[in-house]
């Protein structure tokens, strides 16, 4: 007897029982490319942080450089986040340079950090937030003369470094720190 349907008898139709359709063909085909395709589209965001160039690269510079500036300087002070004055105003005053505090003044600033010497970077100590909500460049007036920090001027300007200006792909890392007990901010920018 043939099928109205497919033309077929009903012994062709026996013979032919695999037991898949048409739609359980286009569900696996499309499921396998989606798995493709999140695949190739995340798998290079996976290595991204670990790459020395790019955004994610400047990133992990730029908190790995706060970090060594306000952390692990030897000349550092007794608990976190206690910076020893020497050594600060010294990474920015390259007169003042001293042993203890683990950089020579003549290498480059990226070198000083623990990056690559040629890095693009910038290194601000700022004050804390005033009243209006704006923070200002420190300047170090020097030692013995009573608030050494302050924001107006001073012999060393606490800002080293190349201007970021508009750079849309600047990282910013910021280290909260006191020295001889008055808060401050380091900025560290790469770009």
């Amino acid at each position: 007897m043939r099928s109205w349907l497919t033309g077929r008898t009903t012994d062709d139709r026996s013979r032919d029982r695999r037991g898949q359709t048409n739609l359980d063909f286009v569900v696996g085909v499309s499921l396998f490319i989606v798995a493709v395709i999140f695949v190739w589209l995340f798998l290079p965001n996976l290595f991204a942080p670990f790459t020395a160039s790019g955004a994610h690269g400047d990133s992990v510079a730029a908190d790995r450089a706060a970090n060594r500036l306000a952390n692990d300087v030897p000349g550092n002070g007794t608990g976190p986040s206690q910076v020893d004055e020497l050594c600060l105003v010294s990474f920015f005053n390259s007169s003042l340079s001293d042993r203890r505090c683990g950089f020579n003044n003549s290498d480059p600033i990226g070198e000083r950090l623990g990056l690559r010497g040629n890095a693009p970077v910038n290194v601000t100590l700022v004050g804390d937030v005033d009243k209006d909500g704006n923070r200002s460049l420190l300047y170090w007036q020097g030692f013995g003369r009573g608030n050494q920090f302050n924001e107006t001027s001073g012999s060393t300007r606490l800002a080293i470094g190349g201007q970021h200006g508009s750079q849309t792909n600047t990282n910013v890392a910021r280290r909260a720190v006191f020295v001889d007990g008055q808060r401050m901010t380091i900025f560290v920018r790469v770009w």
